[in-house]
């Protein structure tokens, strides 16, 4: 069961990696993490941020796929859905 608070699942993190491993490689993907992490362990305050494990995985993702890190780690839901809530209102069908 995911553990929803504000009508974002706690599981959207996970997709997001795992997706991310399947466009980069999961070998790219592993190595950022770990370079993050070999940073940021034991850090006294102030502490990490999400914005700063992100510029490790902007840096393992090649420009031709920054998009992805756009779409699936910095825009909120209700840029998404905005996508998806467009519907046609008139249509003229000018062959008649």
């Amino acid at each position: 069961m995911l553990v929803q608070f504000n009508k974002t699942y706690y599981g959207k993190g996970a997709i997001a990696l795992y997706t991310l491993s399947e466009y980069i490689g999961e070998e790219k993907l592993n190595n950022a993490l770990k370079e993050y992490l070999d940073k940021v362990k034991l850090q006294p305050p102030p502490y990490t941020t999400s914005i700063e494990m992100l510029a490790y995985l902007k840096k393992a993702t090649p420009g031709s796929l920054q998009y992805l890190i756009t779409d699936m780690f910095e825009k909120n839901d209700h840029e998404k859905l905005l996508l998806y809530f467009n519907k046609i209102i008139e249509h003229n069908n000018a062959s008649q």
